[in-house]
């Protein structure tokens, strides 16, 4: 039997902020919710009875994905707690779950009902803390575009889900994920806010109309991100609520060449001249080529290293987007591209300088190193 194991990004669209507490042999039928057990909740009668304990999670009518987060899961192989999975009345899969496992995810698709068992034949019984969340699409690529509302475009996922999981079939390789949010427009009393799935803490929040905002988010084995659409009014118009969201993952590869590129620019002589000349970042350029291109609406040629003429001007290697896109004047401070205020498209100059710049901010971010996730823009 194979446990699906997965480190992935949660993105969330709900109304209410609530996250309710399912209790033991009863049916779980919010979209969110919380499984707590642990030794000291087992009762007498129940050790006596030596039934077990078991939830029933029914959150959708129609078929759903789930994903469940546990935290500080203990079992022994001799009471190992039980996953039954229903997609449908007759079909089903059981798994069993036991060991020291800590913090993990399973991600279930087209589900209709899932149950949880845990016995009590031990001094012993399983331990953790689980939270479910339910009725999102799960995405599969390591680059991808979704869009709220959802739209015909044939690029562009489209349903009717207020929630996005990310779950690139290689997530062991990848080290960092970005986030572009554009064109954002939330009501009056609606909020964006991100969480950390695992510990519910807080990262930051969104509010009102943005044109642009770039987040970075460093990925842990065991740790989830979660964005949500928050109504904290008692009347929010979901009718004008808009955002589109591109995501681009990074491996250690690719986050080690941005390092690399950002020590070129700012910390002179740490690496050889004739190196920074020749680096390359593809990942990082096709990064860059997306997002020119999203927000001009023009398509851009790859470009790579950055070298500077004899007249002082930084000029991208290999980059055909012309003169405003492609060069930039040496006596430019390129920290200034960091500030808020400034938008690389509308730019006269620098515009691939400005937003490459952007992108490293991002990373040049100091969190603590269990998680780190920053809004830039």
């Amino acid at each position: 039997m194979k446990i699906q194991f997965v480190a992935c990004v949660l993105l969330v669209f709900v109304f209410k902020n609530v996250e309710s507490i399912c209790a033991p042999n009863t049916v779980c039928r919010t979209q969110r919710g919380t499984i707590f057990q642990t030794n000291r909740l087992i009762t007498n009668r129940e050790r006596n009875n030596n039934r077990g304990r078991a939830w029933y999670i029914q959150a959708n009518p129609n078929p759903s994905n789930f994903i469940m987060a546990f935290k500080n899961f203990n079992a022994t192989v001799r009471s190992p707690v039980m996953l039954i999975t229903y997609y449908n009345r007759t079909s089903k899969t059981v798994q069993y779950l036991y060991g020291p496992l800590g913090d993990f995810e399973i991600v279930k698709q087209n589900v209709m009902t899932i149950i949880i068992y845990v016995p009590i034949r031990s001094r012993n019984p399983p331990e953790f803390l689980m939270h479910y969340y339910s009725g999102c699409d799960i995405l599969t690529t390591t680059q991808n575009q979704f869009v709220y509302p959802p739209t015909r475009e044939a690029n562009i996922t489209n349903t009717a889900a207020k929630c996005w999981i990310i779950h690139p079939f290689n997530t062991r390789a990848r080290e960092r994920i970005y986030f572009s949010f554009r064109n954002v427009l939330l009501d009056h009393g609606q909020k964006v806010q991100m969480w950390d799935l695992h510990t519910s803490g807080f990262l930051g929040e969104l509010t009102g109309v943005t044109s642009h905002h770039l987040m970075a988010s460093e990925s842990y084995p065991s740790q989830l991100v979660m964005v949500e659409l928050v109504c904290v009014s008692t009347n929010c118009n979901m009718q004008k609520t808009q955002m589109a969201v591109n995501y681009y993952g990074m491996n250690h590869t690719d986050v080690n060449c941005i390092h690399n590129q950002m020590r070129c620019t700012f910390e002179n002589g740490t690496l050889p001249q004739s190196y920074c000349n020749e680096l390359e970042c593809p990942a990082l350029d096709n990064m860059l080529t997306e997002e020119y291109g999203l927000e001009s609406n023009e398509p851009v040629s790859r470009s790579g290293a950055v070298t500077t003429n004899s007249s002082g001007m930084r000029v991208s290697k290999g980059c055909r987007g012309g003169v405003r896109y492609c060069r930039c004047p040496k006596k430019v401070n390129l920290l200034s591209f960091c500030l808020p205020k400034i938008k690389c498209p509308k730019l006269p100059i620098c515009v691939r300088h400005c937003m490459k710049m952007k992108i490293m901010c991002a990373s040049m971010r100091r969190l603590p190193p269990q998680f780190r996730f920053q809004i830039l823009l």
